[in-house]
């Protein structure tokens, strides 16, 4: 995919020139302006900024952080216990050097995850088994007192009592919603609808609801992939949804 052709058909569909863009950059925006007021061309990280350092860790988080991204986004899931956790798959398979639903492990047993970080990213000796799988209040804990971070939060378990579990650590967090979009099926959005946050709907192999359903629900943003075409974007945007394409994997355009 080339990035800016794909950026200019959705600045198109909004009658908006982008004759001066020549690559992405990153977010750049005053303290407490929040998630909604973003600049319309931007690069959020995804699970951090996984094509350097394996995903979902602080040292993946804080390299996209470094390098101007305003806003990580994050994967949820709640373990046996209600603890919510920053984990992309269901099971750890992947990314740890143990095995195992997600929702098989409590605080203690996460806790002592080990994230196989070589086998990730292909190395040796680099990054050993000495990064931790984050919960989402670690997160919180580490940047949610910046008012320049934000969040965007996927439930990837669809199920409405984590977005409640999520809200709730978010509050304890003191990270207003103007800084946390969530994302998730609508099935599992009222309770972020009702919270006031700005919400997202992924869109999976190009099977998305209509902009009238997702506006009668009250989600404001919707992911489409990034062969969409011009009418796909604008049967989106001329509603008013603002349109996040993913994933984007040339070299120039990781974050």
């Amino acid at each position: 995919l080339d990035f800016e052709k794909l950026m200019r058909r959705i600045w198109a569909a909004k009658k908006v020139d982008l004759l001066g863009l020549r690559e992405p950059r990153a977010v750049t925006f005053s303290a407490g302006t929040g998630i909604e007021w973003l600049p319309e061309i931007q690069i959020w990280s995804h699970r951090g900024i996984k094509a350097i350092a394996p995903e979902h860790t602080f040292a993946s988080y804080s390299l996209a952080l470094a390098s101007g991204v305003k806003v990580l986004e994050l994967d949820v899931q709640r373990l046996s216990d209600g603890t919510v956790v920053v984990m992309h798959d269901d099971t750890v398979d992947r990314t740890t050097t143990s095995t195992g639903s997600v929702s098989s492990f409590n605080a203690t047993s996460w806790a002592a995850l080990q994230i196989d970080g070589d086998a990730q990213m292909g190395t040796s000796g680099v990054y050993g088994n000495a990064l931790a799988a984050p919960t989402l209040r670690d997160v919180l804990t580490a940047y949610g007192s910046n008012p320049e971070i934000c969040c965007s939060i996927e439930i990837k378990d669809s199920q409405t009592a984590t977005t409640n579990a999520t809200i709730a650590e978010l509050d304890l967090a003191g990270v207003a919603p103007s800084r946390a979009l969530i994302a998730g099926s609508v099935s599992c959005l009222g309770p972020a609808i009702a919270g006031k946050y700005p919400t997202l709907a992924p869109v999976w192999d190009n099977v998305t609801p209509t902009a009238a359903t997702l506006r009668a629900a009250g989600v404001g943003w919707i992911t489409i992939f990034n062969g969409a075409t011009d009418a796909q974007i604008q049967a989106f945007t001329q509603h008013g949804i603002r349109v996040a394409p993913y994933s984007v994997f040339r070299r120039v355009d990781l974050a």
